[in-house]
């Protein structure tokens, strides 16, 4: 309103409009002015967080040292971070990213407890029977085969046929139908044998605490049943190794898990649901394109997938209506 003693600065409001008047009291003649009226603009800045608490259902949490306004994250910082999403236990039993941790950190027991619960998981235990295998034909086979004849720095195929590869002929006319099983603790080179560790220690060690022992090792032992059997029907006239069907059959587990336990989210952490799923989900579409490259098992990998997700609809399918101990949750609603 003109004329009311306060200067008018001319600006648009949030409508794109003009306005002519001091403030909003002013402007709609309530017979007043805003206590701001008059008073030069407030500077509005982003407001970012100063910490930030890494959370691992193995590790527990850990609270990072808050940074001062406008400090930048050190290097060793970045570090601990990216660490943590690879490898915790590096992070809290390396020294050197101590001084990022705020308080106390991990108790020693706290400690103790996390690396009993992974070195004691079917994760770690099929990890470590994975390498000593490996080791065998190196060591009592052949050695290692040619860069030419194997790329994956392992031993040559008719030793890893020997030891129980994917061999769709033997299985029919010989009988070994023990090698359904075979193919998942085979790999093909060390290189081979490491992508499928590390997905298996990280992403496999989570699912495992989330599901249980028992759970775990029975959608990775089916699914890598499974997976070989589809190979054998869509590629009955090669070898193949490797616990990647396995693996892929704990992927397509996830995403139905997450939608059977929607509602069992607390208000808090639904933001990290929905990130959790819609990650899940996108890993999975590309694990389709990716099962297509070359010197990969694309039946296995699909297979695999596929099998883990009707096992997981079939095995948590009951866990909608119960929490972890396997109480009822009530529904608890508001009369007033």
């Amino acid at each position: 309103r003109m004329g009311c003693g306060k200067p008018v600065t001319p600006g648009r409001d949030w409508r794109g409009k003009r306005f002519d008047t001091c403030c909003r009291k002013c402007a709609r003649g309530e017979g007043g002015h805003s206590r701001s009226c008059g008073q030069p603009p407030r500077a509005f800045r982003k407001r970012v967080a100063q910490y930030i608490t890494l959370w691992d259902p193995i590790w527990g949490s850990v609270e990072l040292k808050s940074l001062r306004p406008k400090e930048k994250p050190s290097m060793k910082r970045r570090i601990a971070m990216a660490g943590w999403g690879c490898c915790p236990c590096l992070v809290i039993s390396c020294g050197c990213f101590q001084g990022e941790v705020a308080g106390a950190g991990l108790t020693p027991a706290d400690i103790r407890r996390a690396w009993r619960k992974m070195l004691c998981s079917w994760s770690m235990v099929l990890a470590l029977a994975q390498a000593l295998i490996l080791l065998a034909p190196l060591v009592i086979g052949e050695g290692y085969a040619r860069i030419q004849d194997n790329i994956m720095l392992g031993p040559y195929v008719y030793d890893l046929d020997r030891m129980g590869a994917k061999n769709t002929a033997k299985m029919l006319v010989n009988n070994e139908w023990w090698r359904l099983l075979t193919p998942m603790v085979l790999h093909g080179g060390w290189i081979h044998l490491g992508t499928n560790v590390i997905l298996q220690l990280r992403t496999g060690l989570v699912l495992e605490v989330l599901w249980g022992n028992t759970a775990w090792i029975f959608v990775y032992v089916m699914s890598g049943i499974y997976a070989t059997l589809a190979s054998c029907v869509v590629s009955p006239d090669k070898l193949s190794v490797g616990s990647s069907g396995a693996l892929c059959g704990l992927m397509g587990a996830w995403a139905p898990f997450i939608a059977i336990t929607w509602n069992q989210t607390l208000p808090r952490d639904t933001k990290v649901r929905n990130a959790q799923f819609i990650f899940v989900v996108v890993s999975d579409l590309m694990l389709i394109p990716l099962s297509f490259l070359p010197m990969v098992d694309f039946a296995a990998h699909i297979g695999g997938l596929v099998a883990g997700a009707f096992l997981s609809m079939a095995l948590f399918a009951d866990t909608h209506a119960e929490d972890g101990n396997g109480q009822m949750h009530e529904e608890v609603t508001d009369d007033s």
